[in-house]
């Protein structure tokens, strides 16, 4: 495997992940003593970072102050971006200074070359180097054990949600927004290509995303796994989707799934594309989002279903400001009357998601924290 030089950070594809994460719940990792022990540290290695950047975010912008009232704007504007990102190098010694792999999840950060390290644990520093036991640390912790959750949870879903189409009888078709490497879909279809294929019906999977080289590696991961008969591609943005992936209207999914997408959205940009989402989607269809936020701990449901209980309990509680945006404005709107049950669970803000089912004409919010979650795993 070809190791990155310092400063010219590239995602080379040196090999695809050979076997697929285990997608069980009951497989999810919650492992938090290294977590907790550690977590001091990280406070401290934090600030650290974060009084550096500023340093340097200040230092940086200094000589523009004193030119134009366009080259401070520009300047304020790249120092956000700084400010996220950190200096040019490296934020950390103990994080991305010493290891490959997590400068990679560094310069990778927002797009499927982060997650592509996390989920298939990738090493891009020789074994038994400090940089590789940093890595395999840092992977170990709870965040990192949060995004392997979050994809054996979205491929569960997804694979039940399949079979629950071809049990009607009809052919399956799926748009995923924003997919990335689109991994969890791949193994969801590859799980459930059998019956379906065997029953006489097809499915169809269309992935979008304005990253070509994501687009690429999903096409060389699904032709790996041997499923890339079953999928399409289109490089364009989330906004483009009915115009490209649907046709202007004239091929319309059964199921669609985001992962981490509208987390970096404004709440309106959230609210329409949700709203043109629905009315791309076909008789009975249904459409997942799951935050990048959900966390490792306590029990997960089998499957992840829209959840009242939860919007009961955001409007007793400080609610995530686009979760408040869509109750208000769904309570506004003409479409039928919601029912919503109450919940006394306090809304966990960390493991929040967005959820829309056609058939049922409402808009809720998933929480992990919720009682029904409970009801669910235990069969109740």
């Amino acid at each position: 495997m070809m190791l990155l030089p310092l400063g010219r950070e590239r995602f080379l594809m040196t090999e695809l992940p050979l076997q697929p994460l285990q997608s069980s719940i009951d497989g999810l990792e919650q492992q938090t003593a290294a977590y907790r022990a550690a977590l001091p540290l990280m406070w401290a290695l934090a600030v650290w970072s974060l009084a550096k950047t500023l340093l340097v975010v200040l230092l940086w912008i200094g000589p523009y102050t004193l030119v134009t009232k366009r080259s401070l704007n520009l300047a304020l504007k790249h120092s956000r971006r700084r400010w996220y990102e950190g200096p040019p190098k490296v934020a950390s010694i103990w994080f991305d200074g010493l290891s490959l792999t997590l400068r990679e999840i560094r310069s990778g950060s927002r797009g499927f070359r982060a997650l592509d390290v996390i989920y298939n644990w990738r090493f891009h520093d020789p074994p038994g180097t400090l940089g590789h036991r940093l890595a395999k640390w840092w992977l170990g912790m709870r965040n990192a054990q949060a995004v392997r959750n979050r994809f054996r949870i979205t491929k569960h879903w997804l694979a039940e949600e399949i079979r629950k189409v071809a049990s009607s009888g009809r052919d399956v078709r799926v748009l995923s927004i924003a997919c990335g490497s689109a991994q969890a879909v791949i193994e969801a279809v590859v799980e459930t290509q059998a019956a379906i294929c065997g029953s006489g019906l097809s499915i169809e999977v269309r992935l979008l995303d304005r990253d070509l080289e994501a687009l690429e590696y999903a096409q060389a991961l699904a032709q790996k796994r041997g499923v890339d008969r079953f999928f399409r591609y289109y490089q364009c943005t989330a906004e483009e989707f009915v115009t490209h992936a649907c046709e202007g209207g004239a091929w319309r999914p059964d199921l669609v799934e985001m992962v981490g997408f509208l987390d970096y959205r404004s709440a309106r940009k959230v609210v329409s594309l949700l709203a043109r989402i629905r009315q791309q989607l076909d008789a009975g269809g249904g459409a997942n989002h799951l935050s990048h936020k959900l966390e490792c701990r306590g029990t997960c449901p089998p499957v992840v279903d829209p959840l009242a209980d939860a919007v009961s309990a955001a409007a007793r509680t400080r609610e995530p400001r686009t979760c408040r945006w869509l109750r208000q404005r769904h309570r506004s709107s003409r479409t039928p009357s919601h029912s919503y049950h109450s919940g006394r669970q306090r809304l966990n803000r960390s493991a929040t998601g967005v959820g829309i089912r056609k058939s049922e004409s409402r808009l809720m919010t998933d929480t992990e924290s919720s009682p029904s979650f409970r009801r669910m795993r235990s069969g109740a």
